[in-house]
């Protein structure tokens, strides 16, 4: 009986002590999500300095992508209103004094919160999708009449539209 009764002792203890060295998964200290007032308005989250989140009129699919740092094509299924249904968020964590720091923090943080208030359950999965290439047509290596190269300093000149391409009004 005695021998038992040590080992369920020491069983326990070592499972306590397992549990209190598993890392916790970050999570916000405190967040407050409501229905955004503005569905027309721009859809953006950003950290700022001293561990607060904020989201403006953000989407379920778009929270996900932000959490998990997937695509639109990774996430499959989800309620109707994954797109519909736009959400305001304000979170803080504390002792983040630097929104750098905080920054990869905030999306891990989201995750959990994705969970509890919206009882998002995932998993993962392999799928093939469709990958395409670009590549040059011609052997030699030289591009098409209208392509050039690129280097950093055409990146700041604002973008040319060729006259061909229409844009219809909304």
């Amino acid at each position: 009986m005695r021998p038992r009764l040590i080992l369920a002792a020491v069983t326990t203890l070592a499972v306590a002590m397992l549990e209190a060295q598993a890392p916790q998964a970050p999570a916000f200290d405190v967040a407050a999500i409501k229905p955004s007032a503005d569905t027309q308005a721009f859809s953006f989250s950003m950290v700022q300095p001293g561990g607060r989140y904020v989201g403006q009129n953000m989407s379920l699919r778009l929270l996900i992508k932000t959490a998990y740092g997937v695509h639109d094509s990774q996430i499959i299924g989800g309620p109707r209103w994954i797109d519909s249904d736009h959400w305001d968020i304000n979170a803080k964590a504390e002792g983040y004094k630097d929104a750098m720091t905080f920054r990869d923090q905030a999306r891990l943080m989201v995750r959990p919160l994705l969970a509890d208030r919206f009882k998002l359950v995932f998993h993962r999965d392999q799928r093939e999708l469709p990958v395409y290439a670009l590549v040059l047509a011609k052997a030699n290596g030289e591009l098409g009449p209208n392509f050039r190269h690129n280097d950093e300093r055409d990146c700041g000149k604002p973008m040319i539209r060729p006259s061909a391409v229409r844009i219809p009004p909304r």
